[in-house]
């Protein structure tokens, strides 16, 4: 049910969740399966709204930028209500950083594709060649979090949902949280004591609030690197190619493409990767029948390849269906402890926390990944002969630096928050251990893609709530 925070007796509840978002709001319900009490703290309301949106500004210090406000979402669901949809799990490759193996996920990807409303069933991974694989993406409706699980959290006998409830402390000592310090909207302070704690507040505010609470509980949260090794999905149009519909049609395996603009993906292979250095990318396609676009990369060709602009002059003379095809590519970040977040205290917010102060870069490292990936790519086209591959300049460049008008469908970044709370083995590659608990702190855990050890090139929904359905049930299991 609903509560107002004046009502809330804390230690009456079993867990507290901070946050309701994907990571926050699974937990939840698998503890309620369980039978255990939950009390669910939502810091913005049922709806948007612009007070509520204002406690995410920030800034970002980098060679890159992004408006770190409204790349998040503040009210009850999280960031499901601006989810795309786009739903893959995590690879084994991808997960080589993180101290579990994929088994130990793959127990809970039947049920997290339930919630996303999407299939379990994703076809096998296929070689194109000795450099790519196919690879297959499920799209949710998207689900949003906050239609979907609004009535029944308002009607559970377990969860007690307390809306506009802004955490503003973590305190404790010995090595146990013992209370919160909590806020509504109207500056209304709260000392709620805690059994156990979950905090689910996102990619950025994870961090943003626990290195507060270690700026004001040195003892409790002493050595743990917060904050760092926080990373992005580069997300950016690479190139085009120019060649006929059944030409692309051999290289997926696929009988009819047309509607189907972004709907076929590669990923480099592991021998690839290693060979080269790189890491891990999803190769985007978004087919494009216009002959408008057609004349202008055939112009192109023209200037830079006469012999092969001929060619595609004369099929599209004789009216063969082609097509020009963006390359996009969604690219992993290796995690680095100077990508970071940090606070800045000469800006607050309303309850006096520090804004985040997000210290991020693209490095040449990065764009090697996406080069290498075009180059091969281009290999591939020339191997076999059916199209050329034109990747933009920018790649080239010796700077890091892209520019935004590369920007791969809708923006540069693919709003993938991850890092700065890594799951590890210690507090050396660490903040959280393999069952996501805290290192040193008995009674408080991390849930969501904050805890991510490496980023890989995936969408991180699915696999936050996979991650969210392993600690809810390892809490049931473990509770006392």
């Amino acid at each position: 049910m609903i509560k107002n925070l004046s009502q809330v007796q804390s230690l009456e509840y079993d867990f507290i969740i901070v946050g309701t978002g994907p990571a926050g709001i699974t937990t939840a319900l698998e503890l309620e399966k369980n039978k255990k009490t939950v009390l669910l703290l939502e810091g913005g309301g049922m709806e948007h709204s612009e007070e509520s949106q204002s406690i995410y500004n920030g800034s970002v210090v980098g060679n890159m930028n992004f408006d770190i406000k409204r790349s998040r979402v503040r009210y009850f669901g999280g960031s499901s209500n601006h989810w795309g949809g786009m739903s893959r799990p995590f690879s084994e490759s991808e997960l080589s950083a993180f101290p579990i193996n994929k088994k130990d996920l793959d127990l809970y990807l039947s049920n997290a594709c339930a919630v996303l409303e999407i299939s379990d069933q994703f076809i096998k991974d296929k070689e194109i060649n000795a450099d790519f694989e196919r690879i297959e993406f499920k799209y949710s409706p998207p689900v949003r979090f906050n239609s979907k699980y609004k009535k029944s959290i308002i009607d559970s006998n377990f969860i007690d949902l307390v809306l506009n409830a802004n955490l503003v402390e973590i305190s404790g000592d010995n090595g146990k949280v013992s209370h919160i310090n909590v806020s509504d909207q109207n500056l209304n302070f709260s000392r709620l004591k805690v059994n156990k704690l979950v905090l689910a507040c996102g990619g950025l505010e994870n961090s943003r609030l626990l290195l507060w609470s270690q700026y004001l509980n040195k003892e409790l949260f002493a050595n743990l690197p917060i904050g760092k090794k926080w990373m992005e999905h580069p997300h950016f149009s690479t190139g085009e190619i120019v060649l006929h519909e059944s030409d692309l049609q051999a290289i997926f395996g696929e009988s009819n493409l047309e509607g189907k603009s972004e709907k076929f993906f590669l990923q480099p292979t592991k021998s690839l990767m290693v060979a080269k250095k790189i890491n891990h990318a999803g190769i985007r396609f978004a087919i494009d029948y216009s002959d408008s676009k057609l004349k202008k990369v055939i112009k192109d060709i023209l200037c830079i390849n006469p012999e092969y602009g001929e060619k595609l002059v004369k099929s599209l003379l004789k009216k063969n269906l082609m097509c020009t095809t963006q390359v996009n590519i969604a690219w992993e970040q290796s995690p680095r402890e100077s990508n970071k977040v940090s606070l800045n205290f000469n800006k607050k917010d309303i309850f006096g926390i520090p804004q985040i102060l997000l210290e991020w870069k693209i490095d040449k490292q990065d764009k090697k990944t996406a080069l290498v990936c075009m180059q091969r790519l281009s290999k591939l086209f020339l191997d076999v002969d059916i199209g050329r591959v034109g990747i933009f300049e920018y790649l080239y460049h010796h700077y890091s630096a892209i520019d935004e008008k590369y920007g791969g469908g809708c923006c540069t970044m693919g709003r993938h928050h991850m890092g700065g709370t890594p799951i590890g083995v210690s507090t050396l590659d660490g903040v959280v251990d393999s069952n996501l608990k805290v290192f040193n702190i008995d009674n408080l855990w991390v849930s969501g893609s904050s805890t991510f050890a490496s980023g890989g090139h995936v969408n991180p929904t699915l696999t936050i709530v996979q991650f969210a359905m392993r600690l809810g049930q390892h809490l049931s299991s473990t509770l006392v």
